[in-house]
């Protein structure tokens, strides 16, 4: 009896522990007009916040064309949807992870991890790079489920004129919603 306890619990075990966060997720036909952001809270004494704040603005900028052009109208608040984003940037050696605009108590260090491997291990490149990963998901803000994610990395250029950057940040966000169906 003890031993069947032993191996019931092993197995849950197991069984958790091969549990994933999807990098993809595609629930069919989204039905919605309207959308929103994440709401950040305060972020006062975060640091490099303000630094941030251009790059926020961008990829925000970017996303609303991109579904804006789809049918959807944007909301600052309470959209049907909302759209959570992460940010994940990386070279041959670290990858960290911003989630200001994520959400609270979404769990996102799977996906930094499978950044890091798909780009830094997987991708056995010698030389030095560094590589930005957009991870946009739409969410459900009725019942908080996920009905949409998909990312897309880019090579990072520090050099690189405003203008390109602007065209580099909407081919991945339009590659990213490409998939994206809405109900009519």
């Amino acid at each position: 009896m003890k031993n069947n306890l032993t191996i019931t619990l092993m197995l849950l075990l197991f069984v958790v522990g091969c549990a994933t966060t999807p990098t993809r997720v595609q629930s069919g036909k989204i039905t919605a007009q309207t959308f929103s952001f994440v709401q950040p809270g305060p972020s006062a004494n975060l640091r490099g916040v303000e630094q941030r704040k251009p790059i926020h603005a961008a990829i925000q900028s970017a996303i609303r064309e991109n579904l804006e052009a789809k049918g959807l109208t944007y909301q600052p608040r309470g959209g049907d949807i909302t759209v959570a984003y992460l940010m994940i940037v990386g070279n041959n050696v670290s990858t960290k992870s911003v989630a200001d605009y994520f959400g609270y108590g979404r769990e996102y260090a799977d996906l930094q991890d499978k950044a890091h491997q798909k780009i830094a291990v997987d991708g056995r490149n010698p030389n030095y790079f560094e590589v930005g990963t957009l991870l946009i998901d739409l969410i459900d803000s009725g019942d908080q489920s996920l009905q949409y994610r998909n990312y897309a990395y880019r090579e990072l250029f520090k050099d690189l004129p405003e203008e390109t950057r602007k065209e580099n940040l909407q081919s991945a966000v339009e590659e990213i919603l490409a998939k994206l169906r809405l109900a009519k």
